[in-house]
C-alpha cells in the first residue's frame, strides 16, 4: 500500500520541489498552498475507507496567521497527537523550534537539507509504523529542575522560555548581568543558561561570578552563544560553564544538552541527599563512629571519632587496617553490651575507650562492622595562656617552623627558581578568628594557646614544617607546593577547613578562617617582600567580605571555604 502525506507549502517553489521528491520516493503527496484548506482536508480524511494521511510535511511560514493558528492547534489536539509531522524552515525560527519541542512525534529540519525527508519518512512510515526514538523523542516532565535564562535579547530568551517550559522546566527569564545575580539571591536555581554576549558584561564573567557566589548556591552554568569561536568556548569553559550551546543549532540538540545537564544535577542531588541520609544516622548514634569493611579496612569515621582519636582529616584515618591505626587487637564480634579496651590516637598513644559494634549490612549480606565509642580518658581542655611578659613567640616555640624572615628568604629562593623546576608554589597567608559563646570575637594572635594548637595541626597535616610560619598578628603563612591552580584552591580550602576544625576540641569556641594565595612566578622587579605586601593587602579585602571565604589573587576569584550550608561555621 502506497502511504499517503499531506505537505502543507505556501512558496509554490518549494512545494514543487518537495512534491516532486516525495513522489518520486515512492509515496502519494496532497499538496496544499494555503492552510486553511490543508485543515479542511485533515478533517475530513476519515470520510473515505483507507485515506488517511501517515504524515504530514509543514513549510513554516513567516507569519502565522488565523488559518495556520487554527491548522497547528488541531494538529496538536488529542486526534492527531500521534500523527507525524516533519517542519521545514529555512532560519530555524525559535517560534517553529519550540512548536516542534512541544509536540510528540514531530521533527525540524532545514529546507537545504530537504532530501533528509526520505529517510525520516521511511524509518517513521515503513518500519512498523513505530516513531523512531531518535528522529520522534517523547518528552517528559521536568518541574524538579529550575532553570534561569540570561539573554538581552527578548525574542531569544522568550523562545528559550517557551522551548523549555514545554520540556516541563521551571524556567525564569531576565535580561542583563545585574539581573542574573540578583535573580540567584532571590531564588535557587539548577542550571543557568547565559547569553555570551550581554550588554553590561560577558557570559565568562557572569558564570564565574554565579559560581564563586555563596549566596547562589550550587548553579550548573552552560553558556550560549551564536558563535562555535574557539576562543569564546574556551573562555566559557575556563569560567566554570559545563556546556557551550549554539543559538543556530536545532532545539533536538539544544534539549539534549540540557537533559544531559538535569540528569547531572540530579545525580548531584541524589548524592546529597544519600550523603544527608547518612550525617542523619550516623549523628543520631551520639557519639564517635567509624566503621570498616569486612576485611578490616576503615571507610568512614565521623568528626567525633576523629576528634577524638586526634586526627586533623580523615585520610590519614581512613582507608587503612584497623590494626595498623586503631588496634591490635581484634574488634570483639557483634554485640549488645558495651566493650571496654584500647585505641590508639593519632600519636600512636593508647587510650582507653569503651565501644559497641553491629553488623552493616547492604543487599542482605554483611558489608562491615559499625563501631561506636567514647573515651574513658579525662578530658584535657586548653589552659589559658601565661601572661605575655612570660610567653614565648610562637616562633620560638616552634623551632622547625619558619620564622618570619627565614619566611621571605624561602619565598625570594622560590621566585628565583620558578621557571626551573615542575611543580609550582604559591603564598597562602591564613587569619583566623576566634568566636566565644558570648559572641565576642578575637583574632587567634591573641590567644597563643590557641595559635599553637593551630600551627601543630598544620606542620602535622601538611608535614612540611619548614614551610609554615607565623607572621605575626595572628597570620599564619603556608608555602604551597601544587601541579596546578585547581589543586592549589583544593589545598587552600582543606587547610582552611582544618584549622577551622581545631576549635572542635575547645568547649562553646569556634573558629572562622579567610585566606588569600598567590602564586610565586616571576613578574619583572617584583621580589618576596613585595609580593607578601600584596597577599597581605588581600587578606585585608577577603576579611572585609565576610568569614571562610579565600581570595584566589590569580584568578581574582573569591571563593566559599565550605559549601553555602555550611557557610556560617
Amino acid at each position: 500500500m502506497t502511504s499517503r502525506i499531506m505537505l502543507v507549502e505556501p512558496s509554490a517553489t518549494m512545494r514543487y520541489v518537495l512534491k516532486n521528491y516525495t513522489d518520486a520516493s515512492g509515496y502519494e503527496t496532497d499538496g496544499f498552498t494555503q492552510f486553511g484548506k490543508a485543515l479542511n482536508a485533515l478533517q475530513r480524511q476519515f470520510e473515505v475507507f483507507d485515506t488517511e494521511y501517515r504524515c504530514v510535511l509543514i513549510g513554516w511560514p513567516s507569519v502565522r496567521d488565523g488559518e495556520t493558528e487554527n491548522f497547528l492547534q488541531l494538529l496538536e489536539s488529542p486526534d492527531f497527537h500521534d500523527l507525524p509531522v516533519i517542519v521545514l524552515s529555512q532560519d530555524m525560527r525559535a517560534d517553529a523550534r519550540a512548536w516542534v519541542a512541544g509536540r510528540n512525534n514531530t521533527v525540524l529540519v532545514r529546507w537545504k537539507e530537504y532530501r533528509s525527508v526520505k529517510e525520516l519518512l521511511a524509518r517513521q512510515l515503513d518500519a512498523d509504523h513505530e516513531p523512531d526514538g531518535d528522529a520522534f523523542q517523547a518528552k517528559f516532565s521536568n518541574q524538579d529542575i529550575r532553570i534561569l535564562v540570561v539573554d538581552d535579547s527578548p525574542s531569544i530568551r522568550y523562545a528559550l522560555r517557551d522551548l523549555l517550559r514545554l520540556q516541563g522546566y521551571d524556567v525564569t527569564v531576565v535580561g542583563s548581568y545585574s539581573q542574573g545575580i540578583q535573580a540567584t539571591h532571590d531564588q535557587a536555581f539548577d542550571i543557568a543558561v547565559l547569553d555570551y554576549y550581554l550588554q553590561d558584561a560577558t557570559g565568562d564573567e557572569l558564570c564565574r561570578e554565579i559560581i564563586s557566589d555563596p549566596a547562589a548556591g550550587e548553579v550548573t552554568c552552560a553558556i550560549l552563544t551564536g558563535t562555535y569561536s574557539d576562543h569564546i568556548i574556551k573562555r566559557s569553559l575556563r569560567a566554570g560553564a559545563v556546556e557551550c550551546m549554539f543559538k543556530n543549532e536545532s532545539s533536538e540538540l539544544l534539549l539534549a544538552r540540557i537533559d544531559a545537564i538535569s540528569r547531572m544535577v540530579r545525580q548531584r542531588k541524589e548524592l546529597q541527599l544519600n550523603y544527608l541520609k547518612m550525617d542523619v544516622v550516623i549523628e543520631a548514634l551520639n557519639g564517635a563512629v567509624l566503621s570498616c569493611d569486612n576485611e578490616g579496612i576503615l571507610r568512614f569515621a565521623n568528626s567525633r571519632a576523629l576528634q577524638v582519636l586526634g586526627y586533623g582529616q580523615d585520610d590519614e584515618f581512613i582507608g587503612h587496617h584497623v590494626n595498623e591505626v586503631l588496634t591490635q587487637d581484634h574488634l570483639v564480634p557483634v554485640t549488645d553490651a558495651d566493650v571496654d579496651a584500647s585505641f590508639y590516637n593519632a600519636r600512636r598513644q593508647p587510650m582507653r575507650v569503651r565501644y559497641s559494634s553491629q553488623d552493616l549490612i547492604e543487599d542482605g549480606q554483611k558489608a562491615g562492622t559499625i563501631v561506636q565509642f567514647v573515651s574513658l580518658e579525662p578530658p584535657q581542655l586548653p589552659q589559658e595562656a601565661p601572661p605575655a611578659s612570660n610567653a614565648a613567640e610562637p616562633s620560638e616555640r616552634h623551632e622547625a617552623l619558619l620564622s618570619a624572615s627565614q619566611y621571605v628568604a624561602q619565598m625570594q629562593s622560590l621566585l628565583e627558581r620558578s621557571g626551573q623546576v615542575a611543580d609550582g608554589y604559591s603564598v597562602l597567608l591564613i587569619s583566623v578568628d576566634v568566636h566565644a559563646q558570648d559572641a565576642s570575637v578575637a583574632s587567634i594572635g591573641d590567644k597563643p594557646v590557641f595559635l599553637e594548637g593551630v600551627l601543630n595541626t598544620l606542620a602535622r597535616v601538611y608535614k612540611r614544617r619548614d614551610a609554615i610560619a607565623c607572621l605575626g598578628n595572628g597570620v599564619i603563612g603556608v608555602l604551597l607546593k601544587h601541579k596546578s591552580e585547581k589543586q592549589a584552591y583544593l589545598l587552600t580550602r582543606k587547610l582552611l577547613q582544618i584549622v577551622n576544625a581545631v576549635a572542635r576540641s575547645v568547649p562553646d569556641t569556634r573558629f572562622s578562617s579567610n585566606g588569600c594565595l598567590k602564586q610565586l612566578s616571576p613578574d619583572g622587579d617584583v621580589d618576596a617582600p613585595q609580593l607578601l605586601r600584596k597577599t597581605v593587602q588581600g587578606l585585608q579585602i577577603v576579611k572585609k567580605r565576610g568569614k571562610n571565604l579565600a581570595l584566589i589573587l590569580d584568578m581574582k576569584r573569591l571563593l566559599p571555604v565550605y559549601p553555602k550550608e555550611k557557610s556560617g561555621n
